[in-house]
C-alpha cells in the first residue's frame, strides 16, 4: 500500500462500451441448440462459460485508478478521523483528538504483530488454520479448481472475487483496455503481479465458502482484516474448498474496481472497523 494517504480517490473507470457490431439474429433452432450444450467440467472453463463470457462487454476500461491508500484515506476522512505522519512510513489516526489507530508500512493496526508473524510462516498459518478445522492445500499442491479471493474485515466477509487467468477462451478475456492487474503497484508500473481477470462474485456463493473465508481469518489471533485466498469446484459448494493462503497486505483495489461487477468498499468497511476496536 502506497505511504501516501489522501482524499482525492480521483476518477474510477468506467464500462467499456459494448459490441456496436450488427449481429445475425439468433434463430429459435440456434438457441435451443446453444442451452443444450453441456457446460465444461473444468471449474475454471464452466465459471467463464456461465459468469464471464455473456458479460464480456461490461467489462471496465484501465483509466485513471486510486491507490489503495487514497481509498483508505477517503474512508477515514468521511468518519471525521485525522491521519497524521509520524516517521516514514508510519501513520497514525485520531479521532476527536484521541489516537484509535495507525497504519505502518501498509498495515493498520486491525493486524497485530502476532498475525504478522503467523502469517509470514506458511507452516505456522496451515498449523493455525488445521487447529481450528479449516481445510487448507498443502505446500506445493497442484491447483485445478476455481480461485477465489475475499477480503474479511472483523467478522464479516466484505468482498469476494474469482480470479480468471488469461485463458484458452481468448475472447472471454476481455478486449482492449481491460482492467487485468490485481496490485495498484503492479498497475503502476505496468511489471509485478500477472495478469487477471477479476469477477464479483460476492452475491454468488453460498454462505458456507463465505463462513471458511470469515473462520480463516478468525484462525488467526489478533487478525481483524485480511484477504483470502480459496481454491473452489462450485460457488455454492464447500466440497473439495480449501483455503490457500491468507494474506494480510492484500491490495483494496480489485475488490473496489474489479474488471466485472459492481465492486466492494472495503476501504469503507476497514475504517469502520478500526473506529469500532478503538471502542473496545
Amino acid at each position: 500500500m502506497p505511504t501516501e494517504l489522501t482524499s482525492d480517490t480521483g476518477s474510477h473507470p468506467g464500462h467499456a462500451p459494448g459490441d456496436e457490431t450488427e449481429q445475425e439474429p439468433v434463430t429459435q433452432d440456434a438457441g435451443a441448440e446453444a442451452e443444450d450444450q453441456p457446460l465444461p467440467e473444468n471449474a475454471v472453463e464452466r465459471f467463464i462459460a456461465e459468469h464471464v463470457q455473456p458479460r464480456r462487454h461490461e467489462f471496465r476500461s484501465a483509466e485513471q485508478l486510486p491507490s489503495a491508500a487514497q481509498l483508505l484515506g477517503t474512508a477515514l476522512a468521511r468518519r471525521r478521523i485525522e491521519v497524521k505522519k509520524i516517521v516514514e512510513g508510519r501513520w497514525a489516526f485520531y479521532f476527536a483528538g484521541t489516537v484509535i489507530g495507525g497504519l505502518s508500512h501498509g498495515l493498520t493496526t486491525l493486524v497485530s504483530a502476532h498475525a504478522r508473524r503467523v502469517l509470514g510462516d506458511a507452516e505456522a498459518l496451515r498449523g493455525h488454520l488445521k487447529l481450528m478445522d479449516i481445510p487448507c492445500a498443502e505446500e506445493g499442491a497442484e491447483l485445478s479448481g476455481l480461485q477465489l479471493r475475499g477480503f474479511v474485515v472483523g467478522r464479516e466477509l466484505v468482498s469476494m472475487l474469482a480470479l480468471i487467468p488469461p485463458y484458452e477462451y481468448d475472447d472471454a478475456v476481455g478486449g482492449p483496455g481491460s482492467v487485468r492487474l490485481l496490485d495498484s503497484t503492479a498497475a503502476d508500473s505496468g511489471a509485478g503481479q500477472p495478469q487477471v481477470i477479476a469477477v464479483d462474485v460476492t452475491e454468488l456463493v453460498s454462505e458456507d465458502i463465505s463462513s471458511l473465508a470469515v473462520d480463516a481469518v478468525r484462525a488467526i489471533p489478533g487478525l481483524f482484516a485480511a484477504g483470502v485466498d480459496l481454491e473452489v469446484f462450485s460457488l455454492d459448494s464447500l466440497r473439495s474448498a480449501v483455503v490457500l493462503d491468507v494474506d494480510e497486505s492484500a491490495d483494496l483495489l480489485p475488490h473496489h474496481v474489479p474488471t466485472l461487477g459492481p465492486g466492494r468498499d472495503v476501504a469503507d468497511a476497514i475504517a469502520e472497523q478500526i473506529l469500532i476496536s478503538a471502542a473496545l
